[in-house]
């Protein structure tokens, strides 16, 4: 019995004209890839639905504002060597920041070591760590010339 009232139910509702109700800022107006929660809910006509729900439509500024700017996918071959020669340089630029931190602690734990043999070694240890990382960011700052070499 509930079935058949079910049914009917379908088939009226089915065929009665649909009155759409249009909901405030803040509503349920579909679930998160926007497909409809019911066909008689949608927005106002100010309010967009995103993500299920009824929001203002924000105006974005043209570009990508949020990035920094242009941001595309580089197309060329000298684009992408472009690229990796920018990011080499912060790499190189990070690692010589940070060597010259390690070379100014070393300095200061070599003066105030005194004649204790284990902050002398520490202090040799960072002067060590400062050294390779000029090391690294060196190579690091050659990588685009070898890559420019080979593809070339």
């Amino acid at each position: 019995m509930a079935l058949l009232f079910l049914c009917v139910a379908v088939v009226v509702a089915g065929a009665a004209p649909a009155v759409a109700l249009a909901v405030g800022e803040g509503a349920v107006c579909g679930d998160l890839d926007n497909n409809p929660v019911t066909a008689s809910v949608v927005c106002d006509a100010t309010l967009v639905c995103t993500g299920g729900f009824c929001i203002k439509e924000i105006d974005l500024p043209p570009g990508d504002f949020r990035a920094g700017g242009d941001l595309q996918v580089p197309t060329s071959g000298a684009a992408i060597l472009g690229r990796i020669q920018l990011i080499a340089n912060w790499v190189f630029a990070f690692f010589l920041a940070i060597s010259l931190i390690y070379i100014i602690m070393a300095a200061f734990q070599f003066v105030t070591a005194g004649a204790e043999p284990a902050k002398i070694d520490q202090a040799r240890q960072k002067l060590l760590y400062a050294v390779i990382g000029i090391a690294i960011g060196l190579l690091v700052f050659g990588i685009p010339s070898i890559i420019r070499n080979i593809v070339v």
